[in-house]
């Protein structure tokens, strides 16, 4: 399943955004507790890292990573239709998207190795931009951290969660199934990807101890629970083609 569509369609666009991402939660590391959080096993992120943002639609949303401070990593399939408006929402802060670049390779049959975009706002976002890391590489048998604003395992959206108190981010750790140029595959480890969670950053450490993004979340398993025994399939940022373009489309993204 392409982990994409809101299972109903919310406007995530405007006042409702603001408002309601004004009441989450605030700054925090890549090493606080919440890397130990559950995308789909009922906790919440209260300290997420300030540069995961919705990427949204007035039909449905995705996940984004800042890379700078306007350029915005996400999942090629969740680019909307033609002349449809793309925000990145992220806090307190919201703008529209001036730019979208996805990979010229990339196909919507099937589960292309090239499902990765970067768009662009017209303002610089009040974020520390997360580095893509190409200084070690992910092997199977390695845990990364993923983030993501999709469904949780009660069935909640973003717009849900906050409504009721809750926080808008999830984490959790995945185990790292298999390496390809094509795709790092991931098993749940407490947590797994969900509606909403595509366009999402993979984090795992540099050489310099910095958390960078090794991939984008691609496919996710067709139901939301917090141990689908589900291998997830990612975008490989480690793929020199995929990173290549990206830095093309970023070329102010920092590398570690």
């Amino acid at each position: 399943m392409r982990v994409k569509d809101v299972q109903r369609g919310v406007l995530l666009t405007g006042c409702l955004v603001l408002s309601l991402f004004g009441c989450s939660g605030g700054g925090g590391s890549n090493d606080d507790a919440c890397l130990a959080l559950k995308i789909a096993g009922g906790q919440e992120c209260s300290t997420p890292p300030p540069a995961v943002a919705v990427v949204a639609t007035k039909s449905g949303y995705c996940s984004g990573t800042f890379i700078t401070n306007r350029d915005v990593l996400t999942a090629a399939h969740c680019m909307p239709s033609p002349g449809e408006e793309l925000a990145v929402v992220i806090g307190g802060f919201s703008a529209r998207t001036t730019r979208a670049r996805i990979h010229p390779l990339f196909s919507s049959i099937g589960f292309s190795p090239y499902d990765v975009a970067v768009v662009t706002i017209g303002e610089d976002a009040p974020v520390t931009p997360v580095p893509i890391n190409a200084s070690v590489d992910v092997k199977e048998g390695d845990t990364v951290v993923l983030y993501g604003f999709g469904l949780d395992q009660n069935g909640r959206d973003v717009v849900d969660r906050v409504k009721k108190g809750g926080e808008a981010l999830k984490a959790t750790f995945l185990d790292v199934d298999k390496v390809s140029s094509d795709s790092i595959d991931t098993m749940s480890a407490g947590g797994d990807s969900c509606s909403g969670d595509s366009g999402g950053p993979l984090l795992f450490k540099g050489s310099n101890g910095q958390y960078g993004v090794v991939a984008v979340v691609r496919a996710g398993p067709n139901f939301c629970k917090a141990d689908s025994g589900f291998a997830s399939d990612n975008t490989n940022l480690q793929f020199d083609e995929v990173r290549e373009f990206v830095l093309r489309a970023a070329p102010r993204a920092q590398v570690n």
